[in-house]
């Protein structure tokens, strides 16, 4: 009863921060029943950016004293109660195809907190009476429990400009001491996106039994590429590809690519995103909608089950050809661009990938996941509608893996992505780039975090997948035999916390992009003895074939792992849009298993002579400021 109740106030509370002017960007509460043996409590965590806290800190106070003096409203009741209904549902229909390893680590979990272990359906079973018989006058009493105690302990972090216990405890008095206002009622909510305009026709489909799929195209230039699945039971993954992504950004618009994922926060032209989520949580809808910058597409994507499919290719279609770009989306990324920057400069290793992520993808700036501070601050709220605009207003490449046939994916896609006119399909970008060349002297980066923190890696330029496919599933098993080897040398000079990694690219998306990569997290004094111990193994393996055994325990492993990934729906549906984008990529998904198992003692050693000694990486430093 206090889970409902406390779904109640983070509704309020997302609600909340998604509306103009909200002083904190999120925030929810939560019941801890046993903290570590000696109490319980209820948490209520928010985020806001620092000059606001004090207004974020006041705002999530007044929702808290608000769900705690009542009442609790029948709608809010019902969207509660629905929600919870739902998640047990959902888990009680995905149950017959968990994962082996989850099962195993739930039941461990359970075991180590010497807790009872129980299915998802016994959850269902006995939540359901709970759930059939709450009242509001029920969940009233349980949300003032929630907060009946000692306290509250206001702690507060930041990087910077400490309040200082007595401001906070000043702010927290006040608070509470303020006169409560009513809370307004929420106006209902109509659903406005069932009709996209007519119909889409059906222009050509076509099977291809290897990878199990069917592609339909639509008169106005939509396609599907849809996958019946069984591998998981009542749930279905659906990607959208849109617009031409990083490679065909706007180079005026570079610095708001790291505000793409926040665009579902505008909403759509007709609904702010608390009205959507209303709207979902309501209907007990297993809907969501994220939106990634993927290198030669934007991807919207989402998660339901065949019962909310529907309304969930409605939402996503939504989404894109209604964007709303609503002003509180300017607010958010104004709130959230200096976290991101300060959490990024204050991490080694995200500033050790921001710079490796530059180097290896030839300076470009369009290819690197992590922004830097200068791009956040001048990223402004007009820029993020003109950098997704074009892409949204095209036609759109909808892949859909999962517990759905090929009708039913037909059917849903002529109501939502292919209705209306055609659109025009612009010449897919092909991003090219070169890595710098190597030197003697390293790039290095500095971070804000510890000053015993500093990474160092090495990279040796490779052709891209599709100038050498061999060669790609060569360095692969290098790369393996490589890590295995200085996890053993390492380890041992250096200690047990400190474990390298290798790693090999050959990209099937950015032409001449592929590398050989080795890197470590340690302090700074130990990069001379680690550089050593790498040339060494180089050396070595440049040299002279690996042994038959060496090569099959590097082998064997990445075997295992490229078979069993035909078996999960989460790869399948992050690889199959790419065979839209550029066909080359079906044989590569069918090829993999048989391409690492060619590759030969001779292969490595060829790849290590000819690749890696004698030439110069590129290396990469980075280190406390």
């Amino acid at each position: 009863v206090q889970y409902v109740a406390l779904t109640v106030l983070n509704n309020r509370i997302a609600d909340r921060a998604t509306k103009p002017g909200s002083p904190f960007v999120g925030g929810q509460a939560a019941l801890v029943p046993d903290l570590v043996g000696a109490a319980s409590l209820t948490q209520l965590a928010v985020a806001a950016a620092p000059e606001k806290w004090n207004e974020a800190l006041a705002a999530v106070i007044l929702e808290q004293r608000q769900a705690t003096a009542g009442p609790v409203t029948a709608e809010e009741l019902k969207r509660a109660v629905t929600q919870v209904r739902t998640q047990l549902d959902t888990a009680a229909a995905n149950a017959p195809t968990r994962k082996n390893e989850d099962l195993a680590d739930g039941l461990l979990s359970a075991a180590a907190q010497d807790q009872l272990y129980t299915s998802p359906r016994q959850d269902l079973d006995f939540a359901r009476p709970v759930l059939d018989a709450l009242t509001p006058e029920l969940v009233e009493a349980a949300m003032r429990q929630a907060f009946t105690g000692k306290g509250p302990v206001l702690f507060r972090s930041s990087q910077g400009e400490p309040a200082g216990a007595d401001k906070l405890a000043a702010e927290l008095a006040a608070d509470y001491a303020k006169p409560l206002a009513a809370r307004a009622a929420d106006a209902a909510i109509v659903w406005p996106y069932s009709s996209f305009g007519a119909p889409g026709k059906v222009v050509s489909r076509k099977v291809d039994k290897q990878l199990g799929t069917t592609l339909v195209t639509f008169a106005n230039g939509s396609r599907l590429l849809v996958r019946p699945s069984t591998l998981e039971k009542d749930k279905i993954r659906i990607s959208v590809s849109l617009g031409g992504g990083r490679a065909g950004a706007d180079p005026a618009l570079l610095r708001a690519l790291w505000a793409v994922d926040l665009m579902p926060l505008g909403g759509t032209g007709k609904l702010a995103l608390a009205d959507v989520q209303r709207w979902a949580q309501s209907g007990g809808l297993v809907v969501n909608a994220q939106l990634k910058a993927g290198v030669r597409s934007f991807s919207l994507t989402g998660n339901t089950r065949p019962a909310d499919f529907a309304s969930e290719m409605q939402l996503l279609a939504a989404y894109a050809r209604d964007p709303g770009f609503r002003p509180e989306l300017g607010e958010k990324m104004a709130a959230i661009g200096p976290m991101v920057a300060g959490q990024v400069d204050a991490n080694a290793g995200a500033v050790f990938t921001r710079e490796t992520q530059r180097l290896t993808g030839g300076g470009d700036s369009r290819f690197g996941q992590l922004p830097t501070g200068a791009e956040i601050a001048a990223t402004t709220s007009a820029d993020l509608p003109a950098l997704l605009g074009p892409a949204l207003a095209g036609p759109a490449d909808v892949t859909i893996v999962g517990d759905i046939d090929v009708a039913g994916a037909i059917k849903a896609m002529q109501t939502t992505f292919a209705a209306g006119p055609k659109l025009t399909r612009k010449p897919v970008a092909k991003p090219a780039i070169a890595m710098p060349a190597g030197r003697d002297e390293p790039w290095v980066v500095n971070h804000k975090g510890r000053a015993d923190q500093a990474f160092y890696g090495r990279y040796w330029a490779l052709p891209d997948y599709f100038a050498n496919p061999s060669l790609s599933y060569t360095a692969d098993v290098a790369a393996a035999i490589l890590r295995a080897r200085l996890v053993d040398t390492v380890r041992e000079k250096l200690g047990l916390t400190y474990s390298p990694n290798a790693g090999a690219v050959g990209s099937v998306q950015i032409a001449g992009q592929g590398y050989l990569s080795v890197s470590i997290e340690t302090p700074e004094g130990n990069f001379t003895t680690f550089a050593s111990l790498l040339d060494e193994q180089i050396s070595d393996l440049a040299a002279k074939p690996v042994s038959a055994d060496e090569l099959d325990r590097a082998r064997r492993p990445l075997i295992e792992s490229r078979t069993k990934q035909y078996e999960s729906n989460e790869w399948w549906i992050g690889n199959l849009p790419q065979v839209l984008i550029d066909p080359r990529v079906r044989s590569v998904l069918l090829s993999e298993v048989t391409g690492i198992e060619r590759v030969d003692a001779a292969q490595v050693q060829q790849l290590f002579a000819g690749y890696v000694v004698g030439k110069k990486p590129v290396t990469v430093i980075a280190k406390a400021k």
